[in-house]
């Protein structure tokens, strides 16, 4: 089964307030759930105007963030973004 966000990783974040909260692990949710929509935004802009070096760069900040939160399969299509933008054929 794939999670959108390893319960692992989830436990690890939680794990970061000691008074038991979750205030760090909800701060960062909502400031990467905030994030996430813009970068994809942005990143299709960047697509639709050949712009692939930037495009590049906001898929790797984005699979950044989304290794650190434990969101592996979003980290993964960004990585393949990434890979994407150095083919040749995405140069035409």
């Amino acid at each position: 089964m794939e999670y959108a966000i390893l319960p692992q990783r989830l436990e690890e974040l939680k794990a970061l307030d000691d008074d038991g909260s979750n205030e760090t692990l909800r701060a960062l949710l909502m400031d990467y759930l905030e994030a996430v929509p813009r970068s994809i935004r942005a990143m299709r802009t960047m697509e639709a105007q050949k712009k692939l070096d930037e495009l590049k760069a906001e898929a790797h900040s984005l699979r950044s963030s989304s290794i650190n939160i434990g969101a592996e399969a979003l980290a993964k299509l960004c990585l393949q973004i990434e890979t994407a933008t150095q083919s040749p054929e995405c140069s035409t």
